[in-house]
């Protein structure tokens, strides 16, 4: 067959399995394997996570820990801004993609609120109209990559990358061991990391709605050497399909068939998608929030949404069946990032989170509170029903016994006015649905967006004075959806820098614990 490729898959239910990263002889990301083993995770929010990331990434940069990281992991917003870090072009220096210098708040003004750098994160959330982009690539004749084109057009294009018409993977090396397999591919098919950052992890969910077990979702992994559900889940897809339990190279998902899976090798003989599955497909996907809100109002979400056809090398047929399933964002299943990490048995973990946590507001509980205290099986806010309900049995992996002194830590810490993060060490809980295998110990740095009056009360009084406007006026509070009149998640310049030097600031606050957790000293 001539337009066919050779693709790698990995049974993720092996009792060998381990991660390709890390293990695969062909297809080992090197800068990673003598780093220790640790990772930062960064939360769901949209543009309000990508201006965040512009100061937590420069803190790290000055700190000069990042060769020290082995794993971002990515949600959402949280994506949209690491992983065109990832993927950076040599071209752009780092400075300039995070919007410039960063300043403690004595040294904030307003003039530097109101810098929009060329090539940089700030330009890209100041000009995120997604709607419109959207509707753009639907008149272009791209019905169901619209979305993730336009999330392209955003977050990818602005910075010279290629987040549509080319392959992604890691790196040279893992460029020419695809080709070796697939001659007719070439070097310029292929877009790669910049040299040596940690190895990125996008996080989405596939949506499966199955006769008998209903609707549910399942956290999908997007990574540079492979797309899938770690975790199998027998028959509880589309016709019985198994879902889960193998990960197949980026170049080989959304295939329309694979005409033959050889068990014993690894690989899979597929048909090329009409489009290739690039690099605006998982960081598109894993910030498509806004599916979740139109869907079902609207038939216009059926073109301009994706869906992907997903077949399951798992299955014992030489010539597994494909089934087309919606994708969703990565928060459906779980929005701090953490999961994944705790799959892949990350020891030390620093955790970056976009919505307060709070129980005093309904709003804010029902997603900054919920989205922590479900991982240690607590009792969550059922924003619908205004009332507590036990959290999803399938969100459980941390010892819950711990869970008590975290919120006492971080509302103190909240009471006192000062930047809010807690440290501690948390019993791993085994967890089928994500595929982590528990029995060990994680160290956790959990980072939280919360208002400080320590922080305003540092600020020159000219830019205390923006924050009583109604610009600002809920300010670190930035709404994901709808902050600003008539547009749909982008924000000002004075947002998006205020909230990139208060990330800056939370970070450095922090110094000595990131140190110590990321072993940087």
């Amino acid at each position: 067959m001539t337009n066919t490729l050779n693709a790698r898959f990995w049974n993720t239910t092996a009792a060998a399995f381990q991660y390709p990263e890390v293990s695969d002889p062909d297809l080992t990301y090197r800068p990673i394997l003598n780093r220790p083993n640790t990772g930062i995770s960064i939360s769901g929010g949209g543009t309000v996570s990508a201006s965040l990331i512009m100061g937590y990434f420069y803190a790290l940069q000055e700190m000069d820990v990042f060769d020290n990281i082995r794993y971002i992991s990515g949600v959402s917003g949280g994506c949209w801004g690491s992983a065109p870090f990832c993927f950076l072009p040599e071209t752009i220096d780092d400075k300039t993609y995070l919007g410039g210098r960063k300043y403690p708040p004595a040294q904030l003004t307003k003039d530097i609120l109101k810098q929009v750098p060329d090539k940089s994160m700030t330009y890209a959330v100041t000009h995120a109209d997604i709607v419109d982009k959207a509707l753009e690539e639907l008149l272009l004749l791209h019905p169901f990559s619209a979305y993730v084109r336009a999330v392209g057009d955003i977050f990818l294009k602005p910075f010279g990358i290629n987040g549509t018409t080319c392959y992604y993977t890691t790196d040279a090396y893992a460029v020419s061991n695809i080709i070796k397999r697939n001659p007719q591919l070439k070097a310029s098919d292929f877009i790669t990391l910049k040299d040596n950052r940690p190895f990125p992890i996008m996080n989405t969910s596939l949506m499966s709605q199955n006769d008998a077990l209903g609707a549910s979702n399942y956290s999908c992994n997007c990574t540079p050497l492979y797309v899938g559900v770690k975790a199998f889940h027998q028959g509880a897809g589309i016709k019985g399909q198994n879902i889960g339990g193998a990960f197949v190279e980026p170049f080989g998902f959304n295939t329309p068939a694979a005409h033959h899976v050889d068990q014993a090798k690894g690989t899979a003989v597929v048909t090329p998608g009409v489009e290739k599955f690039s690099l605006c497909y998982p960081v598109g996907t894993s910030g498509e929030a806004l599916e979740q809100l139109v869907m079902n109002k609207d038939p216009l979400p059926n073109l301009i949404f994706p869906s992907y056809s997903y077949w399951n090398p798992t299955d014992e047929t030489p010539s597994p069946e494909a089934n087309t399933y919606d994708f969703g964002d990565g928060g459906i299943t779980e929005d701090t990032g953490v999961a994944s990490l705790l799959a892949r048995g990350v020891e030390n973990i620093v955790v970056f989170l976009t919505e307060p946590f709070d129980t005093t507001t309904a709003q804010y509980q029902a997603i900054g509170y919920n989205q922590i205290a479900s991982l240690f099986g607590q009792h969550v806010f059922d924003w619908k029903n205004q009332a507590s309900v036990d959290a999803n049995p399938n969100s459980l992996m941390l010892d819950p016994a711990k869970f008590a002194a975290l919120k006492a830590g971080v509302e103190s810490a909240m009471k006192a006015g000062g930047p809010v993060f807690w440290k501690d060490s948390y019993a791993v809980q085994p967890n089928s649905w994500f595929g982590i295998a528990g029995g060990w110990t994680c160290n956790i740095l959990w980072v939280f967006n919360s208002v400080s009056s320590d922080w305003v009360a540092q600020l020159p009084s000219d830019v205390q004075t923006l924050l009583q406007t109604d610009e600002l006026s809920d300010f670190p509070y930035v709404k994901v959806f709808g902050q600003n009149p008539r547009a749909v998640i982008n924000l000002t310049p004075n947002q998006a820098n205020m909230l990139g030097n208060f990330g800056y600031w939370m970070t450095t606050s922090a110094e000595a614990e990131i140190r110590s957790l990321l072993g940087a000293g």
